[in-house]
């Protein structure tokens, strides 16, 4: 489309050299162009290039059905279908036509009806919200992340929780609150059942346990539009960030999550790492901004709202094991002693405690329910050092000469343990021989022989005393070697006794 300014080029360049091909060349445009303008002036109306009388079109008389599906579909119908009812009704255009027709149909209609937001500019310390996203699956069990966010601050923060029931979304709550140092004044959230059970006339019915759980704390829950997610977009954005970084996926290399707390890790390092970063939107440090947000927050309570966590139990004071419903459950070693509080939710038993006078509130247990009267136990409650298996009673002295027996050889103790199950007669006299004995060389390989051959009553031990002692007078060595040669009485071979007979 020409300007003015070309327009009037155009003009001056006919006059000047008095042709169409002449002005042509000089402004670089097309004889016809030039054409065009002259015949323009002459009839007085100096048109610009572009501005052609429009034709009428095939579409032009079905308008109004064109825009009135597309606004009844919300501009979701496809234009092959309208083209259908157009040809019931007389239509003789091409598809072609149709689909341009409603393809401008539809944009004039998003136009018309595009939703216009601005900005919230939250007050400082008066607004939180909170959404849950789908988390990683771990050893086949879905979990969920719960979602924090302070709009003033821009402080987020993700923590993984078991499943979106009120104590998890309370305990949740809870530790978000006691990390940001305060309870802002009103809490927005989605129409979950845990916050809304239901609507009037399109008013919430906020839920009653979560109503109570907000009136300890001192802050106010306020709900969303139904399905409308934008109203609280801040969270949404927070949500798909958090997301992106945590999940394991192929565009962000993050290996799958061996347990849960190693999901707690990630997402502590990320709420750490995405709150010390400057905020694309405010310029600042979230949790720079969160240092002066604090001082404007209502108090923490002393003691976490507990009620919902299910009911009271003591931790018994010599084994770490909560009774609940004619059943014992196990807990860490640490939590003895303790005040727990322990709920059944489905086919689970769930047993969470404080950690300290007003600390967090954490999940320490869970378990599948088990059958009255019985235990359940996970052994990664048990301490390390604890023993497993059958009990193995180690030789504890209590006499100088049970010392100084044990002191003999490191096989001692396994030859008293031996000797003690297999019922040997005269154990106490074979420990006074042995160490009386001169040589503790010779006791020490008259031990490793009555072990070899698993004879341990006072009897065979004093002939292979008598033995060792005649064998070391002779010089020759007396450990028989395994054969097939018969076995005398006490497991000894026939060269041990016909030695033993010789020196008898």
């Amino acid at each position: 489309m020409k300007d003015s300014k070309e327009s009037m080029d155009i003009i001056e360049a006919y006059d000047l050299f008095g042709s169409y091909n002449g002005a042509a060349k000089y402004v670089g445009r097309s004889p016809n162009t030039v054409k065009k303008f002259v015949q323009a002036r002459s009839a007085g109306q100096l048109i610009r290039q572009g501005n052609y009388e429009r034709r009428p079109k095939a579409t032009d008389k079905y308008v109004a059905v064109i825009e009135e599906a597309v606004d009844r579909s919300k501009a979701r119908v496809r234009a092959n279908q309208i083209h259908l009812r157009l040809v019931a009704l007389g239509y003789s255009g091409s598809m072609r036509s149709t689909r341009r027709a409603v393809a401008k149909a539809k944009v004039a209609w998003r136009k018309a009806t595009i939703r216009i937001y601005w900005p919230w500019i939250s007050e400082i310390g008066r607004w939180a919200q909170y959404d849950f996203s789908d988390g990683p699956v771990i050893d086949g069990k879905k979990t969920t992340l719960f979602h924090f966010y302070l709009p003033f601050s821009k402080v987020r923060i993700v923590k993984p929780i078991p499943d979106q029931s009120l104590p998890n979304v309370i305990m949740a709550l809870d530790y978000c609150f006691r990390y940001i140092g305060g309870v802002p004044a009103y809490v927005l959230t989605d129409n979950a059942k845990t916050a809304a059970v239901k609507h009037i006339a399109g008013v919430a019915v906020i839920n009653p346990k979560m109503v109570s759980f907000a009136s300890a704390y001192g802050f106010s829950i306020q709900t969303c539009v139904v399905y409308d997610p934008a109203s609280k977009g801040g969270v949404e954005a927070a949500v798909r960030v958090a997301k992106e970084d945590i999940c394991p996926k192929d565009t962000n290399l993050v290996q799958s999550y061996t347990d849960v707390a190693e999901l707690e890790a990630a997402c502590a390092a990320y709420t750490t790492s995405i709150n010390s970063v400057v905020h694309s939107t405010s310029g600042k440090i979230p949790s720079v901004v969160l240092k002066s947000e604090a001082m404007t927050f209502h108090g923490l309570p002393k003691v976490p709202y507990l009620a919902a966590y299910g009911v009271m139990r003591k931790v018994e004071p010599n084994m770490p094991i909560v009774r609940f419903n004619h059943c014992g459950y196990s807990v860490p070693a640490k939590y003895r002693r303790e005040v727990v509080y322990v709920r059944s939710v489905l086919d689970e038993i769930v047993i969470v405690a404080q950690d300290k006078a007003g600390g967090y509130v954490s999940e320490i247990a869970r378990h599948r329910r088990g059958e009255a009267f019985s235990y359940v136990i996970d052994d990664a409650h048990k301490e390390k050092d604890h023993p497993s298996g059958p009990l193995t009673r180690m030789p504890i002295p209590t006499n100088e000469i049970q010392a100084k027996f044990l002191s003999i050889t490191p096989d001692a103790s396994q030859w008293l343990i031996r000797a003690c199950n297999s019922g040997a007669s005269g154990i106490e006299s074979s420990i006074a021989d042995l160490v009386g004995h001169a040589n503790a060389e010779e006791s020490s390989s008259v031990i490793s022989e009555s072990l070899r051959l698993s004879a341990f009553n006072h009897s065979a031990i004093s002939d292979l005393l008598v033995i060792h002692k005649r064998s070391s007078m002779d010089g020759t060595k007396t450990t028989s070697q395994r054969s097939s040669k018969p076995q005398g009485p006490y497991g000894a071979s026939t060269d041990s006794w016909s030695a033993l007979k010789a020196v008898s």
